[in-house]
Order: structure tokens, then sequence, then C-alpha cells
């Protein structure tokens, strides 16, 4: 038996790390539309607050997000392309 076997008998205490996960996703999604952003010359300060802005009109916009970790998954999302 393994930890996992284990620890999917219950109900995860952590939340943070499943809405993290989200905006992991939402970024995965708009990776397109940032890259355009970028080469037209936007900052990550102008791509940020523009994605929280669409997504608080959408009703999904968390409160407990950090528009600076859209640019971290970002980051992230294009190192693990590069090593795939």
């Amino acid at each position: 038996m393994t930890l996992l076997d284990i620890l999917k008998k219950e109900v995860p205490k952590n939340r943070s790390a499943k809405r993290i996960d989200e905006l992991y996703e939402l970024t995965k999604r708009l990776v397109p539309e940032i890259e355009e952003a970028k080469r037209c010359g936007y900052s990550w300060a102008q791509i940020c607050n523009a994605v929280k802005e669409i997504e608080s009109k959408e009703g999904r916009w968390r409160e407990d997000w950090r528009r600076f970790y859209i640019e971290e998954n970002y980051r992230r999302i294009k190192k693990e392309g590069k090593e795939k």
C-alpha cells in the first residue's frame, strides 16, 4: 500500500493546492494569447491585469489568486515544454 492509497480515502484539508492548479490550467489555456501580447510589447502587469479583468467578469477569478502567479505559471509551462 502506498501513501496515496491511504490518503485517497480522506478529504484533503489543504484546498489551496486545488485553487492554484485551477490558475495553472487557466494560464495554460492562455499561453498563445500571452505569447501574442508579449510580442506586441505588453508588460506582465498589463497582461496579468487583463487576465484578472476577464476572469472577474466571467465570475471565475478567485480572490486568493495573485496576478504574479500567472507569470510564474507561464514560465513553468514554457520550461516544461522545453524539457519534453
